[in-house]
Order: C-alpha cells, then structure tokens, then sequence
C-alpha cells in the first residue's frame, strides 16, 4: 500500500491540470496516470500492484521506497526545473512560459 509523501508546497496535486498538461510531456502519459493511481491508493489507503512506470517516477522523485519497504507517493507535485523546460517541444515551452502557477487545492 502505498503512503503520501509532503511534496514541494509550491507544487499541484497529481491530478492537476498543470501536471497533466506539462508533466506528460516529461514523463509520459502512462507514467502520469500511474502517479495519480498511486496517489489516489494512498489517499484511500488501499494497495495496488506496482506500476510499470515505476522507475521513471522514482527517477524524477514522484516516488520513493521508504525504509521500511513501503512506496511513498508525493502529495504534490513540483513545478518543471528549467532543464525540463528547455526540453519541452518549442510550443509547450512557450506556453509554459505564459502560464502563471496557482496553488491548487
């Protein structure tokens, strides 16, 4: 089962818009969609099976074993670094550009 993880406070929940938008470009859309499967466990506190996107979330730190063997799953995720940015199609930069974070619920 997997537990919630304080994210970056400046970030957005799994589902936001902003994590679906910008995020898929990154990680990819299967890899999104396991992040908010495994967050809405955590949320509800029921297990799953792992995820095939697994090692792609841990490797941009949405997941992380725990000591004791369990997964954490963030509770928010961070805002795109300025490397990812830049390796965003030119589109989806500018309109990155042009979008102004608001803290999400």
């Amino acid at each position: 089962m997997p537990g919630l993880l304080e994210g970056d406070p400046t970030g957005y929940p799994p589902t936001h818009p902003y994590v679906r938008r910008f995020w898929i470009a990154v990680v990819g859309p299967g890899a999104v969609a396991d992040l908010c499967r495994l967050a809405a466990a955590a949320h509800r506190g029921r297990s799953l099976k792992l995820p095939i996107n697994l090692d792609t979330l841990a490797r941009r730190g949405l997941v992380t074993w725990l000591p004791d063997g369990s997964l954490g799953v963030v509770d928010r995720v961070r805002p795109l670094g300025p490397r990812e940015v830049r390796r965003l199609p030119p589109s989806l930069r500018l309109e990155h550009q042009r979008h102004r974070p608001e803290r999400a619920a």
